[in-house]
């Protein structure tokens, strides 16, 4: 009868270790995935707000352009041409400039949840 509840308490205790153990797994899943989400939302909002930015500074060039060839369209025209050669500029230098240090970003996030997860 004795070793039979020593292996009762053994298998209880080993279950409720188990148990705990499967509790922090699960916490640690939730804090990993909420800090991401929180630094992919404040991506989101900052990609927006640059984008604002870019549109008013591009209305401003095209003013500013159309003022001193006092021709708004032309100004426009060339305000326009100029995000056109940004953006080709861009897409041909993307993975320089683009995808490499949004990869980059993606991995230090991951690395600094890992690096707090430790401590």
């Amino acid at each position: 009868m004795g070793l039979k509840n020593s292996f009762d308490g053994f298998y209880k205790s080993i279950q409720e270790y188990l148990d705990i153990e499967l509790e922090i797994f699960k916490l640690r899943a939730i804090n990993s995935s909420s800090k991401m989400m929180a630094a992919l939302i404040t991506m989101l909002f900052l990609v927006f707000f640059a984008g604002i930015i870019t549109l008013m500074i591009g209305m401003w060039l095209g003013f500013f352009i159309g003022e001193l060839l006092d021709n708004m369209a032309l100004g426009f025209g060339l305000a326009a041409i100029i995000y056109l050669a940004l953006f080709i500029v861009l897409l041909i230098f993307q993975k320089k400039f683009l995808r490499k240090p949004i990869f980059n970003a993606i991995i230090q996030v991951m690395l600094k949840n890992m690096n707090q997860k430790d401590e």
